[in-house]
Formats: C-alpha cells, structure tokens, sequence
C-alpha cells in the first residue's frame, strides 16, 4: 500500500511539475531544460530579469513585444523571423519579447521562430513596463552602440516595406561607420 501510495504521489508531482498536455515547456536560459535534446521544438527563453540590450550594442536590434492572444502580433511574427533569416548575416538582431503572463502560451507561436531569433519572457511585465508600452505589437528600433532609433506601435503589411528599409538604413550606417565610409 505503501509503494502503491508513493508512486501515485510521484505521478502526481511529476504532471504538476511538467503542467498540462503535451507540449514542451518553454526552457529558460540557465534551466537544465534549456539544454535538453529530448525537446528541440521548446525554443529557449531568456527571462526579462537577465536581457540586457548591451548584449547585441554590436548589432543593429529590432526589439518586438508580443503576446500570443495579439492578432497583429501573430501577423508580424513571419516578417519579423524572415528578416533575421535575410538580414542577421548583416548585423541584424531581432529580439523578441513576450508579455504573455503564462508563457506556455506563447511556445507554438515562439516554436515557429527562427534560433537566430533572440526570445525573452517578460510575464510580469518588467521590460513592458520600462519600455512604457502603449499597445501590441511594440517595436523599438537601436543603433549598434544601443542609441533609440525609431519605433512603431502596431502592424500592418502594408508598412512592411517602409519599415524594412528603415532597417536597412540602419544597417548600412553601422556597416559604414566600421568602414570609415
């Protein structure tokens, strides 16, 4: 009776500690998780505590706030990822964060991009709250040496192309200035 009690309290524990259904959790940065083969479709999140924007003042950054509810979000999330794919070898650096406060939520939409693609989990809101956002999606646009460079608040396809060679803009002046162009 004894054994039998125990492995069910095992049982229990381990589908408390592993959540609902059968996707994979999101693994954190840090987390033993994060390095675990067995489950290459949970993308690694960094946790809004430990991203410093310093990390990429190397690159030009494309900083996206998104939630996994946001319409608009769901429709800027491909360009977004295709940039990075088209544009990183550039210096691009596409930083995606997401304000779901469970970010479970977010792992079939997180799952789709890119490991180019930089993801970070703010559920408490810390980094929305720095960045004092006024609606979903958020961009914020940086320099290489992390100056602010532009944002826009919401997307549509139609300011795709705009807003690509706003970017583009961005990084020819980084790749000129390395030059001495």
């Amino acid at each position: 009776m004894k054994n039998t009690l125990l492995l069910l309290s095992l049982l229990v524990l381990g589908q408390l500690a592993t959540g609902p259904g059968t996707g994979a959790a999101p693994a954190l940065a840090g987390d033993p998780a994060a390095s675990d083969s067995s489950t290459p479709e949970a993308p690694t999140l960094i946790s809004a505590e430990d991203f410093l924007l310093a990390d990429h003042y190397d690159k030009v950054v494309v900083m996206d706030f998104w939630a996994s509810w946001c319409e608009p979000c769901a429709q800027a999330l491909p360009w977004l990822a295709g940039l990075q794919e088209r544009l990183g070898d550039q210096g691009l650096q596409i930083i995606m964060i997401n304000v779901d406060r469970d970010p479970k939520a977010a792992l079939p939409m997180a799952a789709q991009l890119p490991p180019t693609v930089v993801q970070v989990s703010d559920p408490k809101g810390n980094l929305a709250a720095e960045y004092k956002l006024e609606g979903l999606p958020s961009t914020f646009l940086f320099t290489r040496q992390g100056d602010p460079a532009g944002s826009h608040v919401g997307f549509q396809a139609k300011d795709m192309a705009e807003r690509e060679a706003e970017i583009q803009a961005l990084l020819q002046k980084g790749s000129e200035d390395e030059h001495g162009f």
